[in-house]
């Protein structure tokens, strides 16, 4: 059996990062960690004798050598009031890497093993203290990229989605309730309602859920937005703007980025992966030649693509080429940059004369701001078609496995109201609405194995 199910053992971990910091978290669980931890604490007595929830100050002692390692609060927690159900200590120590290594050596020589990621989680699952819709919320906040999906995780937190999931199954138990009486008394059909209507219900509330984990793709992964253009148009300084640091090196020498540099950023809500390109010319260089043609790769698969042309530079021959191809293209978004600078008339007239959508066309400069926020407004315009309107009291699916038995649900649903319009015998029915009721409660964990639980919290952090 796996460690994550020996429950009775005590467990410690680093719930903060392992790095220099004002302060760390180690925490611990299990039936004797209280008493485990008093022999390293200075005021072990009051420790031992201390009621739930209170907190306590004194030193990590190091008995062997006779010393105190620090200096720390330690919160107390007797089961079953903890997050775990069991007894548990945590520990606020200063965040000394060297410090940390000395305590955690401590906690482990006192008996405490390692825990496995997510085993805390998991001994909170196991505890009933949460389902595992909520167990995944957790991981979804600890790792959310926008503010969007921290909200939608937080609302499944606090147990959204598993009210929803268990008024689809109340449904169907109504359904399998109504036909068992049928069987059991062998009642005419006259006699009894059989409420049908209650499984067409249910197989329109799991389509939805079922549609919103594409609603989540979309939030999560987010929107390609590159940046393409002649050398030294000032690729590279939109891309720092975007970010609002220098993370692009920024040169007068033509090609400085020789192969594209990814980072991302959040506007409005919305994830951004931005794409610093190589500048597109006719190069010598092989590993310029290179990178150039993954730019031309991205512009193809991109969201997004903001054209950047150096409006006081004549148009090089690879900008007409790029206009006269993308001219009409509404993915393409061209921006005249250096309009700090004096202004090239023939290569501004060429551009407003060729490029079709004219409300494509934006003038800005990268040094002074200039037209900036009207990038910013235009861009969320162009992405409109791949923005998704999403309430933060909007139930999403974001985790796979909750979605591939959300389908095999939805799957038996759409059987079992073939066999309704066959007139399928009773029995058959109740059997395959049995096995939908176990389909949703392997979604919140009523019905689970120790393989599914294994292989769901062995994704979490360590400490969690």
């Amino acid at each position: 059996m796996s460690k994550l199910f020996e429950r009775d053992d005590d467990i410690v971990a680093l719930a903060t990062p392992f790095l220099s910091s004002a302060l760390c978290v180690i925490r611990s669980s299990g039936a004797s960690s209280i008493s485990k931890f008093s022999k390293i604490f200075s005021n072990h007595s009051a420790l031992n004798s201390a009621s739930g929830n209170t907190i306590h100050y004194g030193y990590i002692l190091d008995n062997e050598n006779n010393c105190k390692v620090d200096e720390v609060v330690v919160c107390l927690y007797r089961a079953p009031k903890s997050f775990t159900g069991q007894d548990a200590i945590e520990v606020m120590a200063h965040g000394s890497v060297v410090g940390i290594k000395k305590i955690i050596d401590l906690f482990l020589k006192s008996g405490f093993r390692m825990a496995e990621p997510g085993e805390f989680t998991l001994r909170a699952f196991l505890a009933k203290k949460i389902d595992l819709t909520k167990a995944e919320a957790i991981n979804e906040i600890v790792f959310a990229k926008t503010n969007k999906t921290y909200s939608l995780a937080v609302n499944k937190l606090s147990g959204a989605l598993f009210v929803k999931i268990d008024t689809i199954k109340k449904s169907i138990l109504n359904f399998l309730s109504a036909v068992s009486v049928y069987l059991d008394y062998e009642v005419d059909d006259h006699e009894i309602s059989i409420p049908f209507d209650l499984i067409l219900n249910s197989k329109a509330e799991l389509k939805k859920l079922i549609n919103s984990y594409k609603i989540y793709e979309k939030i999560d992964h987010g929107v390609t937005l590159v940046l393409a253009g002649s050398v030294n148009a000032g690729k590279s300084s939109l891309f720092n703007l975007f970010l609002k640091k220098d993370r692009s090196i920024v040169s007068s020498y033509p090609g400085t980025t020789r192969d594209y540099i990814e980072a991302s950023f959040e506007l409005d809500g919305i994830l951004f992966n931005l794409f610093d390109t190589a500048g597109l010319r006719d190069a010598d260089n092989f590993v310029e030649r290179l990178g150039i043609e993954k730019s031309n790769s991205l512009i193809k698969e991109a969201s997004l693509v903001i054209y950047v042309i150096d409006v006081n530079s004549n148009l090089t021959r690879d900008d007409i080429l790029f206009i006269d191809k993308n001219k009409s293209n509404s993915k393409i978004l061209f921006v005249l940059n250096k309009i700090d600078l004096k202004i090239n008339k023939s290569t501004e007239e060429f551009v407003r004369s060729s490029v079709l959508n004219s409300s494509n066309l934006i003038m800005i400069s990268t040094k002074n701001l200039e037209g900036i926020d009207i990038l910013y407004d235009k861009i969320k315009a162009l992405i409109s078609y791949e923005r998704v309107e999403v309430g933060l009291d909007d139930i999403i699916i974001s985790s796979r496995r909750q979605m591939q038995l959300l389908e095999k649900a939805y799957a038996l649903i759409v059987d079992l109201l073939g066999k309704i319009d066959r007139q399928v015998s009773y029995d058959m029915l109740a059997f395959d609405a049995y096995e939908i009721i176990n389909c949703l409660g392997e979604i919140t964990g009523e019905v689970s194995s120790e393989d599914v639980l294994n292989n769901m919290f062995k994704n979490f952090c360590l400490g969690k």
